[in-house]
């Protein structure tokens, strides 16, 4: 397409042959000839104007994927076609460039800031799958990644919270360890057609590295953050052996910015530990003072200073915080209204007007949203009366308040223990018509709900429920919830039913609820078919949920002494993936009538039925010893102890039981005159019982209470008892060891006889 002159090194453009013949036979013998050469390459059509109002969703991003495949076929054509003769290198070339250029506005399609723009991204991380769509088209082209792609695609995953895709595009396009170490990298990424991303150094840049830092911060990784900055610091050279954390750091060909070290900052600091706050300080006071920096070390900013402030404020190092406040001002650095949000966590009740003052001597008006942030913080405090100080602190510097004021106000009376309180400012600003707008909300509404549910007034609720409907607001899942709380917390259980098939779409919660509004109403045969259907069939539980409705039911079957549903309950319930936990335990005992882990006298003799009663009750508590016995359970320390105390309680033969079963969990060698030792292999309570090579066996502590008279084994008769797998914690293990001492006081001293077990 073109042919140098003769003279002066110009190009001039030709376009035919005999053109170039012309230019090239006229030169001089032996005279150099210089020929431009273009090929073309053909790389499909581009949309590059696209609508800014299209949503953007799996639909949409699949196509703009599929559009890359006509520039992927023409890179690799251009690939596949080079010479010895001819050759125009692929990387870098301009359809390498045009490949990268389209890969990034597809990407910049679904990083806008626009809402339609991050449509469904939350709920499928859309933009971490056209990160993952672009990766594999760069991997059928074969090609390598700039610097300016690869540090969109891991923007892409890491607003998703997807740090794995992140560190994975990093290592597969930069060819580099991503903890900063000195190990290579393993990951190449392929496309579908087998071709793979070549990696290339020159993807590694400032803007790379600060996004790879982002990423292992949400990792929490806080050693490959210190080897990561210690790859880029100058000073490394690589002739050193820097080992952190057992891993020798790299040396990277570029040195971190300010931004990196705020992003490190940052990591050390969400991290939410003390390693990660003082490695973040570490990193804070090896940075230039502000106007102090050079190329080899950057100065702090605004940014720092505020990222360490917060971290101090989290920890609640509010000396170490006012102290970096002030070394910035004296740096000549201006905070900003984030710091001063910051401080308001670590700041004391009483200082918060003082706070305010000094915000207004750095010329920072408080705003709306400010005052909100520390009415929150207050309220988390229980500090509602300091919140409502602050309100008129607010309306006389002319900020009115809120829909957001209200709703915290109003949740920090209910927390503080004053739902009436909480509907009386409802009321009031309902009653006011410049405020009324305000409360016309559905989550005001709600919390309003709730209030009347914690005063037990449910027709309130429902009152309240009807007037959204008449405001135009129409009442959500949560608000209908707070409803059938109202309900059930009156005892209105078949009420708070019909709450629940007046819901349109109903979660996870509400069917939580309405599992309780059935055993509150007796109606246990069909709260417990909802459970089972969440157990093995319809899944519209989460597993915490389904640990809730099942201790609610049990305890509710308990309580009405239907030990039979209780038992194939809890039976099936271990035969799921569920396990008891120490909310479980805690509900069986409550629910017969005891606190657990505590020991309370049974003012029971010479009352037959009473004593009926209770030893079913102490006979559950076995079974349930006996159905957890598996080397996968352990007992509750304090559910042990409460059986324990009953036994005790309740004297004679259970005491006897429980006798034994303090020396089993203790591990004693002998119980009277015959030696034991408790059983290895589970067996179920109906087996029976069997005398082999001198050996008695008991299969269940259940079976021992009910055939107690059947085991009295002759001296020197092994005895295996059933096994019995206690875990204790600091809270339980005092209450264990107190009711085992009973035991052992009471055995020894009870008609000044020493009892012995046969």
């Amino acid at each position: 397409v073109g042919v140098g002159s003769a003279v002066g090194g110009h190009m001039w453009p030709v376009s035919s042959v005999e053109g170039v013949i012309a230019a090239v036979t006229a030169r001089l013998p032996g005279q150099d000839v210089t020929i431009k050469f273009e090929r073309i390459v053909n790389i499909g059509e581009w949309d590059e104007v696209q609508e800014p109002t299209k949503p953007r969703t799996l639909e949409t991003a699949k196509k703009d994927v599929e559009s890359l495949s006509g520039v992927v076929n023409g890179y690799k054509t251009m690939a596949a076609t080079n010479t010895a003769a001819a050759v125009i290198p692929a990387a870098g070339s301009n359809t390498h460039e045009m490949l990268l250029a389209r890969c990034r506005d597809v990407l910049k399609r679904y990083t806008a800031k626009e809402g339609v723009a991050v449509k469904f991204n939350k709920k499928y991380s859309l933009r971490a799958i056209v990160a993952d769509r672009v990766l594999e088209a760069l991997g059928d082209a074969s090609a390598s990644v700039d610097a300016q792609t690869l540090s969109l695609i891991m923007k892409a995953y890491n607003s998703c919270r997807r740090p794995d895709g992140a560190i994975r595009a990093f290592e597969g396009t930069v060819g580099l360890a991503a903890d900063g170490s000195k190990e290579a990298s393993t990951v190449a990424i392929e496309g579908k057609s087998g071709g793979r991303i070549i990696p290339a150094s020159a993807a590694l840049d400032q803007y790379t590295a600060s996004s790879l830092l982002q990423a292992l911060g949400q990792k929490k990784d806080i050693n490959a953050i210190r080897r990561v900055l210690c790859a880029m610091d100058p000073l490394n050279d690589g002739t050193q052996s820097i080992r952190i954390a057992g891993k020798l750091a790299a040396n990277w060909p570029v040195t971190p910015n300010t931004v990196c070290y705020n992003v490190a900052l940052t990591g050390g600091v969400k991290s939410g530990t003390r390693k990660g706050l003082e490695m973040a300080a570490d990193f804070f006071f090896n940075m230039a003072e502000p106007g102090c920096g050079d190329e080899d070390t950057p100065e702090k900013d605004v940014a720092t200073y505020g990222t360490m402030i917060s971290g101090f404020s989290l920890a609640g190092r509010s000396d170490d915080a006012f102290s970096l406040l002030l070394s910035m001002k004296q740096s000549g650095i201006k905070p900003n209204r984030l710091i001063y949000n910051s401080l308001i966590k670590c700041v004391e009740d009483e200082d918060v007007i003082e706070l305010l003052y000094d915000m207004r001597e750095e010329g920072i008006e408080p705003d709306l949203v400010m005052y909100n942030s520390w009415i929150r913080v207050l309220c988390d405090r229980s500090k509602w009366y300091e919140a409502k100080n602050l309100v008129v602190t607010m309306e006389s510097r002319g900020i009115s308040p809120d829909t957001m004021t209200y709703l915290l106000l109003m949740n920090g009376l209910i927390k503080v223990n004053k739902p009436a309180s909480a509907l009386t400012l409802f009321e009031a600003a309902n009653f006011d018509p410049k405020t009324r707008p305000l409360v016309e909300h559905v989550q005001i509404y709600t919390t309003a709900i709730k209030a009347a549910a914690d005063m037990k007034d449910y027709e309130r609720g429902l009152e309240l429920l009807s007037r959204m409907s008449t405001a135009g607001i129409k009442p959500n899942t949560r608000a209908m919830t707070a409803v059938m709380g109202a309900c059930m917390s009156s005892g209105e259980h078949d009420l708070a039913i019909d709450v629940y098939k007046r819901m349109s779409q109903p979660d996870g919660f509400a069917l939580t609820m309405l599992i309780k509004a059935y055993c509150g109403a007796r109606h246990l045969s069909t709260a417990w078919k909802l459970i089972s259907e969440n157990i093995s069939g319809t899944k519209e539980l989460s597993p915490k949920q389904v640990m809730v409705a099942y201790n609610v039911y049990l305890k509710a079957c308990l309580m009405e002494e239907e030990y039979d549903l209780a038992r194939d309950s809890f039976i099936k319930f271990l035969g799921e993936p569920y396990i008891p936990s120490r909310d479980t335990y805690r509900y069986i005992v409550e629910a017969l009538g005891y606190r657990i882990g505590e020991f309370r006298e049974l003012n029971i003799a010479g009352k037959e039925e009473e004593q009926i009663k209770e030893l079913k009750k102490f006979r559950f508590l076995l079974f349930v010893l006996d159905a957890v016995a598996t080397p996968e359970i352990f007992c509750d320390g304090l559910f042990y102890a409460s059986v324990v105390n009953l036994g005790m309680a309740l004297g004679g033969l259970p005491k006897k039981i429980v006798t034994v079963l303090s020396r089993v969990r203790q591990g004693s060698k002998h119980i009277g005159d015959g030696a034991y030792r408790s059983r290895d292999s589970s067996t179920t309570t109906g087996d029976l019982l069997h005398d082999s090579d001198n050996m008695l066996e008991i299969p269940g502590w259940e079976c021992l209470l009910t055939n107690y008279t059947n085991f009295k084994a002759p001296i020197g008769t092994k005895i295996v008892f059933p096994k019995l797998a206690i875990q204790t914690n600091k809270k339980s293990l005092p209450l264990v060891l107190k009711a085992e001492q009973n035991i052992m006081f009471r055995v020894q001293f009870d008609g000044n006889t020493r009892r012995r077990f046969r």
